[in-house]
């Protein structure tokens, strides 16, 4: 299929930058989008209506945040993944570390409730990142391996299907699975592009309601569609020259909420869109119903 080219009217939601914008989260019940700083060791909340962004110093890198069904946000650390919410600030820890010299980077929600998240090495230099599900005692089930910057996660609850990139120069990859919404398992990784060729590196991904997978093209100023069937059907124009990653929400699932990545001032800020699509967003569960 053809890929055709589109253009979203972004516009600049959030009245304050980050460095390294990332992990959008739409929250429904309060009308707000979550975000992360990682370079700025940040926790960031934008209300939709006017902008307003509150922030909240972090300890330590950020890789991601998720929200959960009870309203607090879930966010990956350097040390383990914890709890967080207004009042308290960090609070319960779900996960611990996951190894010496390593972070965490980027997650998804899967269709159980449970995270699936990526580690990674520190310094960016090792492929020594996986991509890991997070189980209710806290210990990291180990899915795949040999990654130096694990991105991209999403998934295809309908075709039972898992996507995620490898965003370092060296990898520029994009892959898609088999996964088992009950056990959690996953099986027949393939790759679905390798975007050496492309302007931009493969990062934060996202999947429609019609089970089209999204991506960021950071470095291209470009959001990536592909179909179910792996075509590369859609190029949209991204509000920056580094979108990072984006979700859907709004009242009717169509507003896409996009972070990106600051460069030469420019840059770094939560901007919006009102897409031709429609999305999904979930919430971490904290006692999954697997049965």
């Amino acid at each position: 299929m053809t890929d055709q080219k589109a253009t979203w009217s972004f516009s600049i939601l959030s009245d304050l930058h980050a460095v390294l914008g990332e992990s959008p989260v739409w929250s429904e019940q309060q009308a707000c989008v979550w975000w992360i700083d990682v370079s700025g060791r940040a926790l960031l909340r934008t209300n939709c209506e006017d902008g307003r962004t509150r922030r909240w110093e972090l300890p330590e890198t950020a890789g991601f945040a998720v929200l959960a069904d009870d309203g607090s946000i879930v966010i990956g650390l350097e040390t383990g993944v914890f709890r967080f919410t207004e009042e308290t600030g960090l609070g319960a820890r779900l996960a611990s570390s996951p190894g010496e010299g390593l972070r965490y980077n980027d997650a998804a929600i899967d269709p159980a409730g449970r995270i699936v998240c990526g580690t990674m090495d520190r310094d960016n230099a090792r492929a020594s990142g996986t991509i890991s599900r997070i189980e209710a005692d806290g210990a990291l089930s180990v899915l795949f391996t040999g990654l130096y910057t694990p991105n991209g996660l999403a998934f295809d609850p309908v075709r039972d299907r898992m996507y995620f990139s490898d965003s370092h120069p060296d990898s520029q990859t994009i892959w898609v699975c088999n996964y088992d919404p009950v056990s959690g398992k996953a099986s027949d990784k393939r790759v679905l592009d390798t975007c050496h060729e492309s302007k931009g590196r493969p990062d934060g991904g996202a999947v429609d309601n019609a089970g089209n997978y999204w991506i960021a093209g950071v470095d291209a100023g470009e959001l990536w569609c592909y179909s179910p069937s792996g075509d590369r059907i859609r190029t949209v124009a991204a509000d920056s020259a580094c979108p990072t990653k984006m979700t859907f929400g709004g009242s009717r699932g169509d507003r896409v909420f996009l972070t990106s990545k600051r460069i030469n001032g420019e840059g770094g800020f939560l901007c919006q869109a009102v897409a031709d699509v429609t999305g999904v967003s979930r919430t971490f569960k904290s006692n999954p119903d697997i049965d």
